[in-house]
This record gives structure tokens, sequence and C-alpha cells, in this order.
């Protein structure tokens, strides 16, 4: 069996993200945009956001 590979150096961005969609849950409207180049992990930010 494979184990999955650990998500490091993104805390910042994890609280942030979920900050937002908390936000949203409460019924406060907001947006998030991940943007970066290719291979920079917006895939796997939002990955382990919704984990």
């Amino acid at each position: 069996m494979v184990e999955p590979l650990r998500f490091v150096g993104r805390a910042a961005v994890l609280g942030e993200v979920g900050a937002v969609l908390a936000d949203a849950r409460a019924g406060r409207g907001r947006l998030v945009l991940l943007t970066g180049v290719a291979g920079a992990g917006k895939t796997r930010i939002a990955a382990e956001v919704l984990a």
C-alpha cells in the first residue's frame, strides 16, 4: 500500500481558505481564487481544504 504524500508548508494558506469557507457556511458569501503556475499545488490545496 502506498502512503499518501504529506502536505507541508501550507498551513497559512489552508487557514485562510478554511476561514473563507467558514464565513460562507455562516451565510457570508465569499470567493476563493487559487492561482499559480502549473504544478504549484492548486488542486492539492483545494483537496486538502475539502478533506
